[in-house]
């Protein structure tokens, strides 16, 4: 017997135990077996058990065990970037902001639980004053007064103020300080905060309170009263970063024992109302079988996503059906995607010499069409999410549904693709090949690319080694591109080197043709980071233009712009007037006056240290003005055309093919009542409100 199969009996077993135990008397549970043997052969067989118990009275649940795979490093909240971190600090969490179900946000500290707007609102007001680069955005919160401290101290802004100054300081040990730098803080009274930006900045997530919950650079407020008296450093040298009470949120700390569980009490008379459950644990077991075996035994009443694979989704969905366990399997935030280097550097360090198979749009085109990923999702995802059609999933709120009539699986259109582009199988050996010399101009002034005759469609395909999920997704594109005449080399590679620093790591640095790997959706759709492929310039009129559009708009520029000497790109590609604007990086004195630059491209090249999370190499002038301007106004309504379009030129340009998103897991038991999943919310965001229903109706 094989250990996996010894493994699905043992899961059985413990299922069948657990129903018995909470009925009485003989109990059959029947359980499917999905085995595979050596030879690779699936095999289904039933387990038939039956469990006699006495009946017993179920005692009280006043106790919710939230067990999870991974230890948290630490419970300094600006200090710790872990998921489990996050996930324990959130039952202690104030949330003066939280992502809710969807893809927005919700608050609890602000009156009537409503952000700012800018007609004004319960929860406070944003104003702007001034025009263009002398804008001045200001936002007042009010926070609600009777917040207090789990030790019975009442809250004030102060302790926001406090915090702000703790995670500036340099020897504060924060794991990021985002844009906190950028911002005023000023205490109006106790409970009314006033946040000033620096001139010209628009945030379009001004709404958000800043440094009032974990799920925000900087974490929850701090305890000035505690804490006020102690350097930044001091504080990582004291015992309260372990148990940090007190605490604003529902559950306050009351031990941690390493490696076993932390364990947590409702806060008494807690100002957000009636916590329903009076205590909580967090368990660590890093066997992931051995979480799901605990918590089919009831050892566990919720088994988190870091502590369940994709794997055991068949056997999860079978103990659903039996009624042993309750499970949530989302589409989380995190897709997979792969990209196209479109515009490969011709310096001897890229794969294949440079050579640009992908520079030419029909042949990504053809790509997409040629890939099943209605299988993917089916067989690797076991069919509980869709294919994924924009780089924002379909529940988003700037999603453009019209991006789901791209590229549905269609190999036939796929060939004659590549036919069209001038690469066909002419030698029969299942590949197709250049049928003439290919060229063309690459986009934003870079020059000229050329495929010479009798190259064949052949590329080395990088992704993660060590992950299952990638290598039979690796696998399904491989015999998918055979079917269409692109021979797929797989190479298989350690997460350090394949997202290793440049000039060594080929994705970083740029120097892969062809990979796959994933990104983090947001709830905010901004993506210049990952898609800007040119400078963005503000004009003496305070207009804010991509290069290419600059340069229609303003002609004169061709004679008044000094461009560096020769050489500044390092031969990434054509040096002239049009690839300094969009891919340079001007000082004084080269442009006009009144021009400036306010958005750097994002592409990473030898010339510019690497910077940027550009990794295809795309430059289209229209997706970066669109992803500029959607970035550049403040409210959801303003955003939603630029982005809707952008997702719309991405689709048609086609210089990555989204996949599909990666699934979330999590399992709990069938009497618990409370968890709401969200694609992109903390699993324990609302923990206060989970209760037990012995009979598992959770009404009401």
């Amino acid at each position: 017997m094989t250990k996996r199969r010894l493994l699905f009996v043992a899961l059985g077993l413990i299922a069948a135990f657990a129903m018995a135990a909470c009925s009485g008397g003989i109990e059959t549970v029947i359980v499917t077996e999905f085995v595979t043997t050596e030879a690779g052969e699936a095999i289904v067989e039933t387990v038939v058990v039956e469990v006699t118990e006495e009946a017993t009275e179920a005692p009280v649940q006043d106790t919710i065990i939230v067990c999870m795979s991974q230890e948290p490093d630490s419970l300094y909240g600006l200090n710790s970037n872990m998921f489990v971190t996050s996930m324990v600090l959130q039952a202690a969490d104030p949330s003066g902001w939280i992502n809710d179900r969807g893809f927005f946000y919700e608050t609890y500290m602000l009156v009537d639980n409503e952000f700012p707007t800018f007609e004004g609102s319960a929860g406070g007001i944003a104003e702007i004053e001034g025009t263009g680069s002398e804008a001045v955005l200001s936002v007042t919160f009010n926070f609600k007064p009777e917040i207090t401290w789990s030790d019975g101290t009442p809250f004030t802004v102060n302790d926001i103020i406090y915090t702000q100054d703790v995670v500036l300081d340099p020897d504060s040990g924060a794991v990021s300080r985002g844009g906190l730098d950028t911002i005023t803080l000023e205490a109006i009274d106790d409970h009314t905060l006033k946040v000033t930006y620096d001139a010209g900045l628009l945030s379009p997530l001004y709404f958000q309170p800043p440094l009032s919950t974990v799920n925000g650079t900087g974490g929850a407020p701090l305890p000035q009263h505690i804490l006020g008296d102690l350097l930044p450093s001091e504080i990582l040298e004291q015992d309260w970063v372990r148990l940090p009470n007190p605490v604003l949120g529902p559950y306050e700390y009351v031990e941690w024992i390493e490696g076993d569980r932390i364990v947590m009490q409702a806060v008494d008379g807690w100002w957000g109302g009636e916590v329903a459950t009076p205590n909580l644990i967090f368990r660590f077991i890093s066997d992931t079988n051995a979480l799901l075996a605990a918590t089919l035994a009831g050892e566990c009443d919720y088994a988190t996503s870091d502590g369940l694979q994709l794997t055991q989704v068949p056997f999860i969905q079978q103990s659903a059906d039996q009624g042993l366990i309750r499970y949530d399997a989302i589409p989380g935030t995190v897709w997979e995607h792969i990209d196209f280097n479109v515009a490969p550097r011709e310096d001897g360090s890229t794969q294949l010499n440079g050579l640009a198979l992908f520079a030419d749009l029909r042949v990504r085109q053809a790509i997409a069409y040629g890939t099943n990923r209605l299988e993917m999702t089916e067989s690797i995802l076991f069919g509980e999410v869709d294919p994924l059609t924009s780089y924002l999933p379909s529940d988003h709120w700037a999603y453009n549904p019209d991006t789901a009539e791209y590229y549905p699986f269609d190999p036939d259109q796929a060939i004659a693709l590549l036919a069209e582009a001038g690469w066909e199988d002419a030698d029969g050996n299942g590949v197709v090949e250049a049928t003439s010399d290919l060229s063309g101009e690459y986009s934003c002034g870079r020059g000229s690319w050329t495929v010479p005759a009798g190259s064949e469609l052949e590329a080395t395909f990088h992704t993660t080694s060590g992950n299952a999920m990638r290598e039979q997704l690796s696998t399904l594109f491989q015999a998918s591109m055979a079917d269409i005449g692109f021979q797929v080399n797989i190479d298989l590679l350690p997460a350090s080197v394949w997202f290793g620093a440049p000039p060594d790591g080929p994705l970083r640095a740029r120097t892969y043709q062809i990979g796959e790997f994933a990104w983090v959706s947001d709830p905010d759709p901004g993506a210049l980071f990952l898609y800007a492929g040119e400078n963005v310039y503000r004009t003496p009129d305070g207009e804010f233009l991509a290069a290419g559009n600059l340069i229609e708009a303003y002609p004169e520029l061709e004679s008044e712009v000094t461009l560096p000497g020769a050489g500044w790109s390092q031969g990434a590609f054509d040096e002239n007037l049009r690839s300094f604007l969009s891919f340079g990086r001007p000082e004084a004195g080269q442009l006009p006056d009144g021009f400036e630059v306010v958005q750097n491209e994002n592409i990473p090249d030898p010339y510019d240290d690497y910077e940027g999370g550009n990794r295809l190499g795309w430059c289209n002038t229209e997706a970066t003005q669109l992803l500029w301007d959607g970035s550049n106004v403040l409210t959801p309504e303003e955003r939603l055309p630029f982005y809707q379009d952008f997702q719309i030129v991405f689709a048609e340009d086609l210089p990555s093919l989204p996949l599909f998103q990666r699934l979330v897991v999590e399992a709990y038991s069938p009497n618990l009542c409370g968890p709401e999943v969200g694609p992109a919310n903390l699993t324990t965001w609302n923990i206060h409100t989970w209760t037990f229903d012995e009979s598992g109706a959770c009404e009401g």
